[in-house]
């Protein structure tokens, strides 16, 4: 079971870092099709069949001509809540 991070920061009373990702969608090339196996995958197991490919030798790397830029914002101070 899941039980979430801002729970358990509020649990616990840690800050949050709000951090975004410019540039993910060029990171990876995904292969398209077999939608209907795919989906019964999902559906079924809970499983994305999904088929990713970076870097032309290293396929688990990301493609090398990837531009990301990632912001993070300042702390938020979450308050500690008993539960």
């Amino acid at each position: 079971k899941r039980a979430g991070f801002i729970k358990l920061c509020l649990q616990h009373g840690y800050s949050v870092v709000p951090v975004y990702c410019f540039g993910e969608k060029g990171t990876f090339w995904n292969l398209q099709g077999g939608w209907k196996f795919r989906l019964g995958m999902l559906n079924a197991h809970g499983l994305p069949a999904i088929l990713v490919w970076g870097h032309p030798i290293f396929p688990w790397i990301p493609k090398p001509s990837s531009d990301l830029h990632v912001v993070a914002g300042e702390p938020i101070q979450l308050p500690r809540i008993e539960t």
